[in-house]
């Protein structure tokens, strides 16, 4: 991060996404998703290639959705503690 004003703005979006994922309707939704594409999975025969391979692709939509999520949350948690770093210095000098 370079400036002030950007390391707000990261640290803001992280704590957003953070509330978002810890939010108990989409907590709930992505476990009911998980649940459900495990159980159609086990159901599902071994020769069944095209049905497993849709509910492949629907856990890695769901995975690529978590992490994109995770991003801003991580840059959040960097740009605080750099934010930290820089008012720690400024007392020093």
């Amino acid at each position: 991060m370079s400036t002030r004003q950007d390391r707000e703005r990261a640290t803001l979006a992280g704590h957003e996404a953070e509330r978002f994922m810890q939010n108990p309707q989409f907590v709930q939704a992505v476990e009911d998703i998980e649940s459900d594409l495990y159980t159609q999975w086990r159901k599902s025969g071994p020769d069944d290639t095209k049905l497993r391979e849709e509910l492949w692709w629907s856990q890695y939509a769901l995975d690529v959705l978590q992490k994109r999520l995770r991003k801003p949350i991580d840059e959040g948690t960097i740009a605080e503690q750099e934010q930290k770093q820089d008012n720690f210095q400024q007392r020093l000098d």
